[in-house]
């Protein structure tokens, strides 16, 4: 039966073309280039021109990062169900000309050990899979000047052994070998800074797998997928590096490139950011209640868990339901449609009694935006007390997108196309971070350490026994080069808060409660340069120059700004460690340290418990897993009972000022600061 050769997205490359070529669109009127390719209108705001005209993008560029996936992709990834799955290898490509980053495949043959950060590499047309008679089409990625990987003669299927063989680990790969810093590392000299910053929301990963405990069921990555089954823990084996493809240099020509997410400059930290006028003591809002709901896998409703967590903090607030007058719910996208209305179904759940509901949704930020929603309520004098609740029930493995067929959703696209999990990011950003900064393997596996011994004193933590670097080390690998504890689980829970005027709060004797003074939730700025979940290229610096400061940066800077203060001045941090590697690229938005130096901040033990500036000091995701819409929320329950001298042995010394700082998938940043 003879197969039509279709591109897996119609529009974005011509299979049958000799000069295969991926197709953007350039703005007329600014020049600036669009993958995959705006049709309507220019993205630069700058411009917003309506003009756009077609045009394909270099064929050749150089390896900005890479990682090999070592599990099936889940829908709407197709995949042979009943063949043995080999893993295979993503390439994240700078294309010098338009200064932008493109994620794609390897081509069938191309090792990850082949690759390093710097590769020149080629783009070549390939087969994404063939059924019903159609054989969809792709783009790969392969060694520039290699006959290997030009991708699957027309009829045949990619057999997908880009990565290294299951069972053995990477050889001769961008970094340093496990518990080694590499020398000659391609980030700046000593001293200087990075320009660029770093980020994901990711949102999201295979979330469950940052806390197994060792001989305990295997725990789910939170990302997008169907259950990811757990590997028995790979051995390590050494030996001769395959041939390399030449290397370009590990300086590449776009600026300000940063590692996940955001593009690395000092803006956060170094200097204390000054309250801007119409920002006083007057933006304060009192935090009279903090409750939860402990995490874990507990087959029951979202709803259970967010009542619960509810009735908690108005305990501890002292209140009564009755005298609640806004209800802020933070929405899930898998509860049907009661967590699309998060706000009025815990009202419903609590009992009717007239308060008004906002229900809010920004991914991984959504509990952030449901208590800037509530402060602003309250600041706006529309009430006096606000109830925020955050809750989910996660399924097990990978988080996937919604079902249906939709070649207009990034978050879709990524699985359809790429097969590209969120762990798959956190990979390409921790193989970044080797390859600038010299940060190995056991680093990585140092931040579970340091935040399973906080979680082990947390009640409300879901893994709470300590894990050791080997224990890290002997766990399967996920997404090379970070393995299954250095990624967090998906998991259950809820969280909630009671946010009342400071009015209120004296007259409900409450003297000195813990304040919110400021909430950010910035979003960046054009162009991105960073490539970030979900997104399977970047916006182009061609014609546009970077932001000084990148998205993540901003997103302390805008909280520290707010609330009169600067990173010297924090006594803890809360951050969104969805794999170890984040939360080292956390130190450094955060400006607790210079670009490239979070991995010294964590060796010098300044972010442990008893460190100068404790982080995780819950246990982070690595001890709690990922409950979407509440963990914003737990990061400031978290804070409340440090300011408040209630986190027992986990409690930071003479604690005045926390910042907790996360980010969503579609550019949700968010930063709450607290104080006492």
């Amino acid at each position: 039966m003879a197969h039509t050769h279709k591109p897996v997205v119609p529009g974005w490359f011509d299979p049958e073309s000799a000069d295969f070529r991926l197709l953007g669109t350039r703005c007329r009127a600014c020049d600036a280039v669009f993958f995959p390719r705006e049709d309507a209108f220019c993205r630069n705001p700058d411009c917003g021109g309506e003009e756009l005209a077609e045009v394909p993008l270099s064929r050749h560029g150089t390896v900005w990062s890479y990682t090999d996936a070592r599990y099936r992709p889940p829908a709407p990834y197709v995949s042979d169900p009943d063949a043995e799955w080999q893993p295979y290898t993503l390439v994240a490509v700078e294309l010098a000309e338009e200064r932008m980053v493109v994620l794609g495949q390897a081509a069938p043959g191309v090792r990850a050990s082949e690759l390093t950060v710097g590769t020149e590499v080629e783009l070549v047309p390939g087969i994404l899979n063939e059924g019903d008679g159609d054989t969809w089409t792709t783009w790969h990625w392969r060694p520039s000047g290699g006959e290997r990987g030009a991708g699957a003669e027309p009829g045949t299927r990619r057999s997908g052994t880009a990565g290294a063989e299951p069972g053995t680990r990477r050889s001769g790969t961008a970094g340093a070998e496990p518990g080694t810093r590499r020398s000659g590392t391609a980030g700046a000299e000593p001293g200087t800074r990075r320009s660029g910053t770093a980020g994901a929301e990711p949102g999201t990963r295979r979330s469950g797998t940052a806390g197994a405990e060792p001989g305990t069921p295997p725990v789910h990555v939170a990302t997008s997928e169907a259950e990811v089954a757990t590997p028995e823990a790979e051995t390590a084996a050494t030996g001769v590096a395959a041939p390399r493809a030449e290397t370009a240099s590990l300086h590449p020509p776009t600026p300000r490139r940063g590692v996940g997410g955001g593009e690395k400059t000092g803006g956060a930290g170094g200097r204390r950011a000054r309250r801007s006028p119409a920002s006083t003591a007057t933006g304060d809002v009192a935090v009279l209640g903090a409750g939860m709901h402990p995490w874990g896998k507990w087959g029951r409703s979202f709803v259970e868990y967010g009542t619960k967590a509810a009735r908690e903090a108005l305990a501890d607030a002292g209140l009564d339901w009755r005298a609640v007058q806004s209800v802020v719910g933070a929405d899930t996208v898998r509860g049907g449609y009661p967590g699309y209305v998060a706000g009025a179904t815990f009202a419903k759940a609590l009992g009717w009694q007239g308060a008004r509901v906002t229900s809010v949704y920004a991914a991984c930020a959504s509990g952030a935006q449901a208590i800037g929603t509530a402060r602003a309520q309250i600041l706006s004098g529309m009430a006096d007390v606000a109830l925020v609740v955050g809750a989910d029930a996660a399924p097990k493995g990978f988080f996937t997108p919604a079902g249906g067929d939709r070649p207009d959703d990034p978050d879709w696209l990524r699985f359809r196309v790429l097969g590209a999990t969120n762990p798959a990011y956190f990979g390409l950003y921790a193989r970044r971070r080797m390859a600038l900064y010299g940060d190995t393997v056991d680093d990585f596996a140092q931040v579970k350490v340091k935040n399973s011994a906080a979680g082990a004193a947390n009640p409300y933590a879901r893994y709470r026994k300590r894990v050791t670097a080997q224990e890290v080390a002997a766990s399967a690998v996920v997404c090379d080069p970070l393995r299954l504890l250095d990624i967090c689980a998906t998991s259950d829970g809820a969280a909630a808060l009671v946010l009342t005027s400071m009015e209120f709060a004296r007259r409900h004797g409450a003297t000195d409660p813990v304040r919110i003074r400021a909430v950010s939730t910035a979003t960046p700025q054009y162009p991105r340069t960073v490539l970030d979940l979900p997104d399977i290229a970047t916006d182009s610096a061609a014609a546009v120059p970077p932001p000084e400061t990148g998205f993540r940066a901003s997103i302390a800077h805008t909280a520290y700004e707010e609330a009169g203060i600067g990173p010297e001045d924090l006594s803890l941090a809360e951050v969104y460690d969805l794999s170890t590697a984040l939360e080292l690229e956390w130190y450094e938005d955060l400006g607790l340290c210079g670009p490239g130096e979070g991995a010294k901040l964590l060796r010098d033990g300044a972010t442990a418990l008893g460190g100068r500036l404790p982080v995780n000091a819950s246990g982070g995701l690595a001890s709690f897993g990922e409950a979407v819409p509440a963990q914003a929320i737990a990061q400031v329950c978290e804070l409340t009972r440090q300011l408040r001298g209630q986190a027992g042995a986990r409690q930071v010394a003479v604690a005045r000022v926390g910042v907790t700082a996360n980010q969503g998938l579609f550019g949700h940043g968010s930063a709450v600061v607290a104080v006492r």
